[in-house]
């Protein structure tokens, strides 16, 4: 019983180091900024920073040359719902952008 005891003990402290990231509410993208490192979206309607980052002005979206190897059709997924008005939520993982702004993992638009 000790040993179980033990062994959820050490569950339950050790999981907020593997925190990080998030998922943020849904919500219209109001502007878009294209910078050539990465592109930053304003969003109507949440805000989530989990990694603490420098300010949730903006979510950055990282070129594909900074790592994301998805940066074309999310990219595109950013205009499509913005040309639409269509809501979308972010899974947001560490900072980038121009001032250390919550980073976009992933997409999803309603």
């Amino acid at each position: 019983m000790k040993k179980l005891l033990f062994f959820v003990l050490c569950l339950v402290c050790s999981s907020p180091l593997f925190a990080g990231g998030g998922q943020t509410g849904w919500g219209k993208i109001i502007e878009i900024y294209t910078h050539p490192s990465w592109t930053e979206v304003k969003i109507d309607g949440f805000s989530n920073n989990p990694d603490a980052c420098g300010s949730t002005v903006w979510y950055s979206l990282p070129l594909e040359k900074n790592g994301n190897t998805a940066y074309n059709s999310m990219y595109t997924s950013l205009l499509t719902a913005f040309t639409t008005g269509k809501s979308v939520t972010f899974w947001v993982s560490g900072c980038g952008g121009q001032f250390s702004y919550p980073s976009i993992s992933s997409i999803r638009v309603k």
